[in-house]
C-alpha cells in the first residue's frame, strides 16, 4: 500500500487508572501532574478540621481512661477489682475507636494504586455562580487550588504506567476506507483548535 494522508479532527484523551479523593477535605499538597509516582505513595493530602477535632476528642478519651486505670491499679483493694476490670474494658474500647478513626483519617492522604505518571483529568472551569473561595477550578491538584474543598469522589487524575495515550479521531467514511484495523499510523498535529 502507498502512503496516504488523512486530514481529520482529533482529540488526545488521557487514559489510565483513575485516582479519586476518598474523603472530602481541604487541599493541602500533592505531586504535580506529569510527575512519576511510586505505588502507595501520596498523590494528594487533604485536611478536614472537623475530623482533626474528633481525633483530639478520641485521644483525650484514651488518656482519661488510661489515667483512671492507673489510679485504680495503685489502689489495689478488693473494692476496686470490679471497677478496674470495667475501666480496662472501657480503655480497650477507647483505643479501638481511636485506631479505627486513625485508619479513616489516613484516607485523607490519597495513595497511588500503581506506579506511573500522574495525568490531569478534564479541566473544570469556574462557573461564577458560587462565590465561595473553597471551589477549585482548572485541575483539582493545581497549585492555585490549595485550600479549596475537594469533594469525596472527585477525580484527581489518572495514573498511566507508560507514556502512551489514546487519540480519538473523527474520520469520514471516504477516508475510513483507506485505513485498516491495527494498521500503523503516524499522527501530525496542525492548527489551533481554539480558532
Amino acid at each position: 500500500p502507498l502512503p496516504q494522508s488523512v486530514v481529520a479532527p482529533a482529540v488526545v484523551e488521557p487514559s489510565g487508572v483513575p485516582v479519586f479523593a476518598t474523603l472530602a477535605g481541604e487541599f493541602v499538597s500533592s505531586v504535580r501532574y506529569g510527575d512519576l509516582v511510586d505505588r502507595d505513595s501520596a498523590v494528594a493530602v487533604l485536611r478536614d478540621s472537623n475530623m482533626q477535632r474528633q481525633r483530639i476528642e478520641y485521644e483525650g478519651a484514651v488518656k482519661s481512661h488510661e489515667a483512671r486505670v492507673r489510679a485504680l491499679e495503685l489502689q489495689r483493694d478488693d473494692d476496686t477489682h470490679a471497677s478496674l476490670a470495667e475501666s480496662r474494658a472501657m480503655l480497650d474500647s477507647a483505643r479501638t475507636r481511636l485506631e479505627d478513626f486513625d485508619h479513616e483519617l489516613r484516607r485523607l492522604t490519597v495513595a497511588a494504586p500503581l506506579a506511573g505518571t500522574l495525568l490531569p483529568p478534564r479541566a473544570r472551569s469556574y462557573s461564577g455562580e458560587d462565590n465561595a473561595p473553597s471551589q477549585w477550578t482548572g485541575f483539582p491538584l493545581d497549585e492555585r487550588n490549595r485550600g479549596a474543598l475537594i469533594a469525596q469522589g472527585t477525580l484527581l487524575g489518572l495514573l498511566r504506567e507508560s507514556s502512551e495515550c489514546e487519540l480519538l479521531v473523527q474520520i469520514n467514511a471516504q477516508d475510513a476506507a483507506l485505513l485498516q484495523g491495527f494498521q500503523l499510523a503516524e499522527f501530525q498535529a496542525s492548527g489551533d483548535p481554539s480558532g
